[in-house]
């Protein structure tokens, strides 16, 4: 124990002496700015404390050291860390789920997977269906969604199969629970964040992105995506499946769950009233109830958690605050989500300087290339830079190189910027800095340590890779 406490000390003092004195080393900063400087030492300290386990501390002196160091006011800084929409709503749909597991509710979806017939003896079968499952939910509801609602079930799951927190399967569902999440997200045109980056490169180019043959595409691929990771899971990894092979329905079937109380069921309605809510301006778009569930998506979340808060059974509310906050909040998730996508942001900004080194060094390089030579090694350079940063900044980035290779060699490059869009956003799951997704993994330090991401994600983000370049180039060359 000692041992480890000492580790954990000089991985601290190591991290914040990153943080502080990064700046002063004599390095060639090229277009990055002093301030810039400051700012990539908060990045580089905060990944590397969040790697060796710390998760807290690290988010929160990272946040105060950049204002400290001059990047914005204190306030403003503040503003943009918990005032982001994004956080917001990830802190009030935290608490929904977190009363979700507190009044057990997990335990019931988890029962409806185990006692699909589907299942026995199956264990690949299962494993895509779950992953499938999350896919879908992230593609057409939302992947915030599709994560926090389906991460306490599979580990639910896992551990009502016998499996240990520290399982390999355990660990790899946990991972590709997120993963399968990620590739839901750019599969899914209508998503907001999808739109604005096709506007910028409407705006850079004036070539508009189709909608249908980018749903087509995405979709294609990240289902291809989604069963060669589980494949790999089988043919390559091979986790110990024992579990489920002998698993048979009877079983559990044979130790039913009582009927679900009332809070249970009021909880329960809860999910699926903001699943819904999240689904509704995606089939009806046009209708005036759907323009104002987008207009205030942020909000249904925390709406939900409000009215839950004040609904009374037995005396008692069917959200209590003070146990949910203690025992079923993931303040590690949040924390980490929040200053990392504050940090990404920073790091990306026009008064750092980064981006501007990136396409000073980037235009160059591709300039010359032939269009299939062009595409690879744009959609590898956008993989493996996304997995340090801001994916959907470094999109942005990459949409002016895109058009001046396009000028210059006079080749139609949409199905380029839509492979890229997708590559980037959707295979952003390595490090922690990478999106607020992969800080969620990250955050799953009873299931995961940072070395099982770092081995796991990077195998099924090198799958996602060859199948972006050898499914993905062809599919999205048919539909464009």
């Amino acid at each position: 124990m000692k041992k480890s406490t000492d580790k954990q000390k000089l991985y601290a003092i190591i991290g914040i002496l990153i943080m502080l004195f990064f700046s002063v080393l004599p390095i060639p900063a090229g277009p990055i700015t002093p301030v810039g400087m400051k700012v990539i030492g908060v990045f580089l300290g905060s990944v590397f404390l969040w790697s060796t386990g710390s998760m807290i501390w690290p988010s929160i002196l990272a946040v105060a050291l950049l204002g400290w160091f001059g990047y914005m006011p204190m306030g403003q800084i503040l503003k943009n860390w918990m005032g982001n929409p994004t956080v917001v709503m990830i802190f009030f749909l935290l608490i929904l789920v977190g009363a979700f597991q507190y009044q057990k509710g997990t335990q019931y979806i988890a029962r409806f997977f185990l006692t699909r017939k589907v299942m026995e003896g199956r264990p690949y079968v299962f494993t895509f269906i779950v992953l499938l499952g999350v896919y879908l939910m992230a593609t057409f509801v939302n992947p915030w969604a599709g994560v926090f609602l389906f991460l306490p079930v599979v580990q639910n799951v896992c551990q009502e199969l016998g499996y240990q927190k520290t399982d390999d399967y355990t660990k790899i569902m946990t991972i590709l629970v997120v993963m399968s999440a990620l590739l839901g997200f750019p599969s899914a045109y209508f998503n907001g964040t999808i739109l604005g980056l096709n506007a910028n490169w409407e705006q850079v180019s004036s070539l508009a992105m189709p909608g249908g043959a980018y749903m087509a595409s995405g979709m294609i691929t990240g289902l291809a995506c989604l069963l060669a990771m589980v494949l790999v899971l089988r043919f390559v990894i091979k986790p110990d499946v024992e579990l489920i092979k002998g698993f048979k329905v009877d079983q559990v079937t044979k130790n039913p769950l009582p009927p679900m109380n009332t809070k249970q069921k009021i909880v329960s309605l809860a999910i699926v009233i903001f699943i819904a809510a999240m689904l509704i301006p995606v089939i009806f778009p046009g209708n005036p109830v759907s323009q104002l569930l987008k207009a205030n998506i942020t909000g249904i979340a925390m709406t939900l958690v409000g009215i839950l808060g004040a609904v009374m059974i037995e005396g008692e509310p069917v959200l209590d605050f003070p146990k949910v906050m203690a025992h079923n909040f993931s303040w590690q998730t949040y924390f980490m989500i929040a200053s990392s996508l504050l940090i990404g942001g920073a790091l990306t900004d026009e008064s750092v300087g980064f981006t501007t080194l990136l396409q000073n060094l980037l235009t160059p390089i591709f300039s010359g290339m032939s269009p299939l030579v062009f595409t690879i090694s744009i959609v590898i350079v956008a993989i493996i830079i996304t997995n340090l940063m801001n994916s959907a900044v470094l999109v942005l980035i990459l949409h002016p190189i895109i058009f001046t290779y396009a000028q210059v060699a006079g080749a139609d490059v949409l199905p380029v910027v839509m492979l890229v869009t997708f590559s980037a956003i959707g295979f952003a799951a390595i490090t922690p800095s990478a999106s607020p997704y992969a800080a969620t993994i990250f955050g799953q330090k009873e299931f995961v340590e940072p070395s099982d991401i770092y081995k796991y994600a990077s195998i099924f983000v090198l799958v996602e890779t060859l199948v972006a370049l050898l499914v993905g180039i062809p599919v999205i060359q048919l539909f464009f």
